[in-house]
């Protein structure tokens, strides 16, 4: 017998709990690669008409935050970089990710207009500013201990 699609499939409470909005701004750490360069990307990635950009991350943290920490990553990954590209919307065209033992990682691929965002991330990792920092000219970026500002009064909040 086969399972049906709803069965695949969970609904998680789009509220932050106390503990979880603690967990996130304390405990969860962010880290960011970004691939501005379509041939640091895959072959089958580049053979994605749309796809023009990718940003891969790892999120440490522990179960049962696993999921409510990729959707807060998401979240405020697009929502960070929208305004931080002069509000240029992009759009995600493919995310791709795994959970382990004590973390998450993955890729998101994204179309043409996130290059606004690319080139305001560049500018941040050239001085070494708002988490951001060049590996041999690899835009990367943290967020590690940082205040709870967005968690509490952003799209999650109460």
């Amino acid at each position: 017998m086969h399972s049906s699609p709803a069965e695949n499939y969970h609904v998680y409470n789009l509220r932050l709990t106390p503990d979880e909005r603690r967990y996130i701004a304390s405990t969860a750490h962010f880290h960011f690669i970004w691939l501005e360069k379509p041939g640091r990307l895959a072959r089958s990635v580049r053979e994605m008409p749309a796809v023009k950009f990718g940003v891969t991350f790892s999120i440490s943290c522990e179960a049962p935050f696993h999921s409510i920490c990729l959707a807060y990553m998401l979240l405020r990954f697009c929502d960070e970089n929208i305004r931080n590209g002069d509000y240029h919307i992009f759009k995600l065209e493919s995310l791709c990710f795994r959970y382990a033992e004590h973390g998450i990682y993955g890729v998101m691929l994204f179309n043409r207009p996130f290059k606004w965002a690319v080139r305001e991330a560049r500018a941040a990792a050239i001085l070494e500013c708002n988490g951001f920092y060049l590996v041999d000219d690899t835009i990367c970026s943290r967020w590690m201990g940082r205040s709870s500002a967005w968690v509490d009064d952003g799209p999650l909040a109460k």
